[in-house]
């Protein structure tokens, strides 16, 4: 297994595999392609065969321009991480299921909080799907010494219902998943 930094090329395959693990477009292809170009970033990891087995997307900026990356709580967010300017943002882990539990996710993780270091990030934040059936990024995220800062329930519920994307837990919208926001300073 390899870990690169995520670009076009790769857009089928991690639009494959989010939509296993998020819900049938949750994510678009246009969505993916900010990830390929400016303040945006994303690695992925392939087998040796070259296969995506993971992708990890980290959006670069201030609070204030984050916020809006957030369904709901954008003021909390502002007036929480102001201070840590600049901040990154992870919006998505997903390991394809033959390859979870094999330290895939955990590397990809690690690897991030290298690069964003590198980057000069004073904090990285994290959502984290609470009802993710046992898949726990919460779980890797306190290993790798995170502190959970807040949890909001039904995170995603007006943004199922606008978009109409199934959720894997729920089903069909609205989706009535909760979210823990994890930060890494």
């Amino acid at each position: 297994m390899h870990l690169t930094t995520f670009d076009a090329s790769q857009l089928l395959a991690a639009k494959q595999l989010l939509d296993l693990q998020f819900g049938v477009d949750y994510l678009t292809e246009q969505d993916l392609l900010l990830f390929t170009q400016g303040k945006h970033i994303g690695w992925v990891a392939c087998s040796t065969e070259g296969e995506l087995i993971g992708i990890s997307l980290v959006k670069l900026g201030t609070a204030a321009s984050l916020a809006a990356e957030l369904l709901i709580e954008k003021d909390w967010f502002v007036s929480t991480f102001r201070d840590k300017e600049p901040i990154a943002l992870r919006k998505h882990l997903a390991i394809a299921p033959q390859w979870q539990g094999k330290g895939i996710g955990k590397k990809l993780v690690q690897h991030g909080i290298e690069q964003l270091r590198q980057l000069n990030s004073s904090a990285i934040v994290s959502i984290v799907w609470k009802e993710s059936a046992g898949k726990s990024l919460g779980k890797l995220l306190k290993n790798l010494g995170a502190t959970p800062v807040r949890t909001i329930a039904g995170y995603w519920k007006s943004d199922s219902l606008e978009k109409q994307y199934d959720c894997p837990v729920c089903g069909l919208p609205p989706c009535s998943c909760s979210a823990t926001i994890y930060v890494i300073e």
